[in-house]
């Protein structure tokens, strides 16, 4: 089995952004995340939105194609954690991503 845990809301305000580039391809990543409170002490959110792609750049003469492991994603995802009474939480995650292209061949 695979667990996946990834940093919950808080009452504690952040952001932070990262950002890469690689040639010869283009290859380039970029995110940034924002947390915080929405009602202090009651409800928090987090947004996380990243990106990343790179040019093709292996040829494939049967298809016709110069730059056939091209790559585009985009990526959005964002929760909501409510504290309820008696010490219960609630929290409701979204996800969103987007994926043109295909992966490394290698």
């Amino acid at each position: 089995a695979i667990n996946i845990t990834t940093r919950q809301p808080s009452d504690v305000m952040e952001g932070r952004e990262t950002g890469t580039y690689a040639g010869p391809d283009n290859f380039y990543t970029v995110g940034a995340t924002v947390a915080g409170p929405i009602v202090t002490g009651r409800i928090q959110g987090r947004l996380s939105v990243g990106a990343q792609g790179r040019d093709g750049f292996i040829d494939n003469t049967l298809l016709g194609y110069d730059d056939a492991n091209r790559l585009a994603q985009r990526t959005v995802r964002g929760a909501l954690r409510f504290d309820l009474p008696a010490a219960a939480e609630l929290t409701v995650n979204a996800y969103y991503d987007r994926v043109e292209g295909s992966g490394p061949l290698y």
